[in-house]
């Protein structure tokens, strides 16, 4: 997969990975990536995102974390933090095999409110 605007080309690697689960090799992507800054990279944060994307999780490596930026707070978390806390989520078809709109979309769009859960994994803006 490939990026064309060159200020995300460092989130480039990420994509690049091949998934660590079933997840189709085109799920959905999310069309605003941004690179971590250097204080989110230290704490291990590879990639932000807005909503859930199967085809970035399944590609964060151990240790690394994704952070997902909602108009309600930023929230960051490892892959394991995420299936911990949201388990309905991954469940839900949506998110593992996509829609009938989306077949292989394989993401999850967080409602207007973040789930309680997500409390915990919110970082201070």
């Amino acid at each position: 997969m490939s990026l064309p605007d060159r200020s995300l080309r460092v989130v480039q690697p990420v994509l690049d990975r091949t998934p660590s689960s079933d997840v189709h090799p085109q799920s959905r992507m999310p069309n605003t990536l941004r690179a971590p800054t250097p204080a989110e990279a230290s704490r291990g944060v590879a990639i932000a995102h807005f909503s859930v994307y199967r085809g970035i999780i399944a590609r964060l490596r151990p240790g690394e974390r994704f952070q997902m930026e909602t108009r309600l707070g930023t929230y960051e978390m490892s892959a394991r933090n995420f299936e911990g806390a949201f388990p309905n989520i991954i469940e839900t078809p949506s998110y593992l095999t996509g829609t009938d709109s989306t077949p292989d979309g394989c993401y999850y769009s967080i409602p207007r409110t973040p789930p309680r859960q997500a409390a915990p994994l919110r970082v201070a803006s």
